[in-house]
C-alpha cells in the first residue's frame, strides 16, 4: 500500500459566492476569466457556444456583479477554456475539437465590440482533451492543460511562441505529466503567480477537490516542478465542481470560477500568492 500526504497551507478563506445564473448569462459555468483591472469578468458555458460579459463596480469584488453586459455567440462549439492577451486586444478559446481560436477585439477587453477570428490552431497531436489554457512570461510562452493523445493522461505542455500572444502550430518546448509526476489526473485549470515562481492546478480528481500549489525551479517553466502543497476542500457548497482560478491584481485573493451551481466565489489568503 502507498500512502500520498499532501500539505495543507495556510488554509484560505471562503469569503464570497455569486450566483450568476440568477442574473443572466450562461447557465453552466465552464470557466472564468478577468480583464486585466478586475472591472470586468467573462464566463463560458460548459460544452455550449456562449460567453458573458459582466461588469464589476468594485474591482475584482465579485459582490459587485449586478447584471450581465452582454451574452454573445462564439460561433465555437463545446467550449472547454478562454483566456486573453495583456492588452485585452485578444481573446482565445478553446473547443472539444482541441482547437484553439484567436480572436481580435475593435475595444480592448470588450466582447461586445466587433469580433474578427484571426486564426486556428489544431492541438490535437498532443491532446485529445483541453482542459485550460493560458500565458505567461509577456505572452512567450502558452500553456495548456488535458489529456495528453499519446498516453491519454494528464499532461501541462508548455509552447514557447515566436511572436507574443500569437498561437502557432509547434511543438511543446517542456512538458509535464501531471498524472505521473503529481497524481493529477484531471487538471481543470492553471495560472501561474506574478513572477511565475509559482503554478496553480486545480485537481478535479482529488478527494476533496482542491487547488495545488508548486513552485517552478525556473520562472514560467513547467518541466520541474515541486509541490508545496494544497489548499484543502474548495466544495464548500454541495456539489460545487471548480472549473477555473483567477487572481485579484496583488494575490491577496484567489477566485474560482464553478459549475453546479454556476457561479464564482471568492478566497482571501493571509499571504499573497500562497494557499
Amino acid at each position: 500500500k502507498f500512502v500520498v500526504q499532501f500539505t495543507v497551507l495556510r488554509s484560505p478563506t471562503l469569503q464570497n459566492e455569486k450566483d450568476l445564473f440568477q442574473i443572466g448569462g450562461v447557465t453552466d459555468v465552464g470557466g472564468s476569466v478577468f480583464n486585466d483591472t478586475g472591472s470586468k469578468l467573462y464566463t463560458f458555458q460548459k460544452g455550449g457556444k456562449f460567453i458573458a460579459q459582466y461588469s464589476l463596480s468594485t474591482n475584482f469584488d465579485i459582490t459587485s456583479i449586478s447584471q450581465v453586459d452582454g451574452l454573445i455567440d462564439s460561433g465555437v462549439s463545446t467550449l472547454l477554456a478562454i483566456t486573453w492577451n495583456s492588452d485585452g486586444s485578444k481573446f482565445y478559446l478553446a473547443d472539444s475539437s482541441e482547437t484553439v481560436t484567436q480572436f481580435s477585439v475593435s475595444t480592448n477587453f470588450d466582447i461586445t465590440s466587433t469580433l474578427t477570428e484571426d486564426k486556428s490552431v489544431d492541438y490535437s497531436t498532443d491532446f485529445n482533451f483541453i482542459t485550460d489554457i493560458e500565458w505567461g512570461d509577456s505572452g512567450s510562452k502558452f500553456y495548456i492543460t488535458g489529456t495528453e493523445t499519446s498516453n491519454d493522461e494528464q499532461f501541462l505542455a508548455q509552447y514557447n511562441v515566436s511572436t507574443a500572444f500569437e498561437i502557432e502550430n509547434i511543438s511543446p518546448s517542456e512538458t509535464n505529466n501531471l498524472e505521473v509526476n503529481h497524481s493529477i489526473q484531471h487538471a481543470n485549470g492553471v495560472i501561474f503567480n506574478d513572477t511565475g515562481s509559482k503554478i496553480y492546478i486545480i485537481d478535479r480528481s482529488a478527494s476533496p477537490r482542491t487547488v495545488k500549489q508548486f513552485s517552478t525551479s525556473t520562472e514560467f517553466n513547467v518541466s520541474s516542478l515541486t509541490l508545496d502543497g494544497d489548499m484543502g476542500d474548495v466544495t464548500t457548497n454541495g456539489g460545487v465542481v471548480p472549473e477555473s482560478i483567477s487572481w485579484n491584481s496583488d494575490g491577496s485573493k484567489l477566485i474560482i470560477g464553478v459549475g453546479f451551481p454556476s457561479g464564482i466565489e471568492d478566497w482571501n489568503l493571509s499571504t499573497n500568492y500562497d494557499l
